[in-house]
């Protein structure tokens, strides 16, 4: 009896056990991070619709934490079974690239634009230069940043989307990803070269 009681005891907990792996697997596997907002979507709530405007070529993707922030947007280049996709994004934090940003660069009063700053930001990947912009621009190299992080969150939504909607895992063929901001135009845009010593 002792026995049997046992084993009746060890079952159930395997039982349980075994569903209660199922369920956070499964859950886990509903979930993707979006870094930027360092929150989860639950992919079976992201959803499309058609893309306007500029977009109207594109799948809008709606549904994640961070929509507020940035809007991703993907074309669907799927043929057969291989899933392929473009990923786009729009930066709708109202940054102007075209504002300028004052610094002192070797005791020598400058400006710059923030769209050159970026540029400049994107060519140098090393710990010196992470060092010099975080402490030079700390404000801007964060924005910048959380731009980088935008670009990431986006393509892995849509690996998400890809994977639920077809119920897959398989490779994936991206194009590279782009983004744009959705800011003011600057009048004198033609004028700007980079820093300008003032």
């Amino acid at each position: 009896m002792y026995r049997k009681t046992a084993l009746l005891a060890i079952f159930i907990m395997i039982v349980l056990t075994s569903v209660c792996f199922a369920a956070t697997k499964s859950d886990e596997k509903n979930k993707v991070m979006v870094s930027s907002v360092h929150e989860y979507a639950l992919v079976d709530k992201l959803y499309v619709n058609n893309g306007e405007e500029k977009y109207k070529e594109y799948k809008k993707l709606n549904g994640y934490p961070g929509q507020h922030l940035f809007q991703v947007y993907f074309q669907d280049n799927s043929h057969d079974n291989i899933t392929a996709f473009h990923v786009t994004y729009e930066d709708l934090r109202g940054i102007n690239l075209y504002e300028y940003i004052y610094f002192d660069l070797n005791g020598t009063p400058s400006k710059i634009t923030r769209k050159r700053l970026y540029e400049i930001f994107s060519k140098f990947e090393d710990h010196r230069s992470d060092a010099y912009f975080t402490e030079t621009f700390p404000e801007i190299y964060k924005e910048f940043m959380l731009g980088l992080v935008f670009t990431d969150d986006a393509t892995r939504l849509v690996e998400r989307y890809f994977e639920y909607k077809n119920n897959t895992h398989q490779g994936y063929i991206k194009g590279d990803i782009k983004f744009e901001f959705n800011d003011a135009k600057d009048p004198d845009a033609t004028n700007i070269d980079g820093m300008v010593r003032h």
